[in-house]
């Protein structure tokens, strides 16, 4: 591959934000990415700050799956014993929110246990440590 501006040049990579070969001359190294020198530096800038953001939430979404499925417990349990320890024929409306609750609480945490797996992602090498 050769230089998209300087074609009697080999390329070194490729521009992140235009996919152009650049040589040395032509490419502004920015850690995680070669950019167009003068050109696209805050395009591919901006680019790897978004990689790192997601990788952050992420990270953080997957901490967090048990707070939905421990709220919709908590209710489900708040709902079942309002409504078992009330003695009117509407006792049953409570009983049948707390069962929804619950129900729902494991479907959810069952769901997420499945879309994020039992194993850490891989770090990729445009991730930081923090």
């Amino acid at each position: 591959m050769h230089c998209f501006n300087h074609p009697d040049k080999p390329a070194i990579g490729i521009c992140k934000s235009c996919s152009k070969g650049l040589c040395p001359d032509c490419a502004t190294d920015l850690d995680y990415g070669l950019a167009c020198k003068n050109k696209h530096e805050e395009s591919v800038k901006n680019i790897n700050l978004i990689i790192s953001k997601n990788a952050r939430i992420f990270r953080t979404a997957r901490k967090s799956t048990l707070i939905g499925p421990a709220f919709l417990l908590f209710m489900g349990m708040v709902f079942l014993g309002s409504g078992l320890f009330a003695t009117e024929w509407i006792q049953w409306i409570p009983v049948l929110l707390g069962s929804g609750f619950t129900v729902f609480s494991f479907v959810t945490f069952f769901n997420g246990r499945a879309m994020w797996g039992s194993k850490k992602p891989k770090k990729h090498h445009h991730e930081r440590d923090e």
